[in-house]
């Protein structure tokens, strides 16, 4: 990031978050708090540790620290509590007592085990905000099914919308799991506000079934409201778009393409081409639906004679919307990307200089510092205990029992 533009104040100072949280899903939710000055204290099993500290995607490991811990644990603390025994089940029960926020994305059922879920603690603290992230929901008949992002993607629709020419592909990024967590935080950041207002909280849920639906809004809706909708065979912007917006090969790699009135698209591209035998179909935005496929590939050998980025310029200059398909080989150089600043260089044990994104929202022009990447597994254990009340022998007794390491 660039100096000067960073804030080391946080908008949620003073708030206390306890974190039982695995995987992505409630730890990026938690994490969005911490990078705001919450207090985010992450409860992790004795031994182990989180899930995703001993694994890792693409074989991303610095030492023994994993790329996805650091994706989800910047500038939160660790605490490792034995839920199992009855001294770590109080530990944990004291630090919801303390809590302004918990956010929770176990398999419904399991912090109900050790007397950690919201009917059992909500009496503790009438002000707590409680938030629940799950598959497909905490009382639903498929609450046991396992709440993965590729999954919900197949569940909620999004493999089938994705087709084309039959072939169906994922989307190649946990888009359920981030955006879950975005509204998991938004969710219970709102809740925080009447709680602080009112003293009553309030146990909010996001459902990964849900989320998914929603990031399809706007497909699902022409859809179910009878829309013209129809699978691609040639890379079109959507299913329920015409021509000639859509992903276009150039001589060196590809441009996309938004939908635009195609007299208006021919002419920035300097051709002309016959679609005289297509009739009316190809004359007028919005009327082209029908001979979609037939528009695009006529026009798509075209784009072949020229650059993307001499596309681009020709394209623009007429206020055609079109961008160029970066890869991620480029995408840190990229223009429209470095111009934002977006990504944050961190060290860990075993590693220098790891590249991460980082928080994607900026305040009065500033955005949050990463004070602290992926904490060791229980790094702050006896600093979290002291900060609850616990006397040095209290904590030291605690240790010695195996409740907390």
């Amino acid at each position: 990031m660039k100096a000067g533009q960073q804030m080391n104040e946080g908008l949620l100072s003073g708030v206390r978050v306890v974190s039982f949280t695995h995987f992505f899903v409630g730890a990026g939710a938690a994490q969005y708090l911490a990078d705001l000055g919450a207090e985010v204290i992450k409860v992790e099993p004795v031994g182990r540790g989180a899930w995703e500290r001993s694994w890792s995607p693409g074989g991303t490991m610095f030492g023994d620290t994993s790329l996805l811990l650091m994706m989800g644990s910047r500038n939160t603390k660790s605490i490792a509590v034995d839920l199992k025994s009855d001294e770590g089940r109080a530990v944990a029960l004291d630090l919801v007592k303390s809590a302004d926020i918990v956010i929770q994305n176990y398999r419904p059922g399991i912090l109900a085990k050790f007397g950690l879920d919201y009917a059992s603690v909500s009496h503790l603290n009438p002000a707590l905000v409680y938030g629940s992230a799950s598959g497909y929901g905490l009382n639903s008949p498929f609450a046991d099914l396992p709440g993965q992002d590729y999954l919900l993607q197949a569940e909620a629709g999004m493999l089938w919308m994705s087709q084309r020419a039959g072939s169906i592909a994922h989307y190649g990024a946990p888009i359920v799991d981030m955006h879950t967590a975005t509204l998991l935080a938004f969710g219970v950041t709102a809740a925080l506000v009447r709680s602080r207002q009112t003293g009553i909280g309030e146990h909010v849920e996001v459902e990964m079934l849900r989320a998914a639906l929603e990031l399809q809004a706007e497909p699902l809706s022409v859809y179910l409201n009878g829309g013209r909708y129809e699978h691609r065979s040639v890379p079109l912007t959507a299913s329920y778009t015409v021509a000639p917006g859509g992903v276009y090969p150039t001589s060196d790699g590809h441009i996309a393409l938004s939908q635009s009135p195609l007299a208006d698209v021919l002419a920035a591209m300097e051709i002309e081409i016959d679609l005289s035998d297509l009739g009316d179909l190809a004359d007028e935005f919005g009327d082209a639906f029908d001979a979609r496929e037939q528009i695009y590939s006529r026009i798509a050998p075209h784009f072949l004679g020229r650059t993307s980025e001499e596309w681009i310029g020709m394209l623009r200059a007429k206020r055609i919307w079109c961008a160029q398909v970066t890869s991620y080989e480029h995408i840190a150089e990229h223009p429209p990307v470095s111009a934002l600043d977006p990504f944050i260089t961190v060290d860990v044990e075993g590693g220098s200089g790891v590249r991460l994104v980082g928080h994607p929202i900026s305040y009065g022009g500033r955005t949050p510092a990463p004070e602290s990447v992926a904490p060791a597994l229980g790094e702050h254990t006896s600093q979290i205990l002291a900060g609850i009340g616990y006397s040095a022998d209290r904590i030291e007794q605690l240790y010695k029992s195996g409740a907390v390491a």
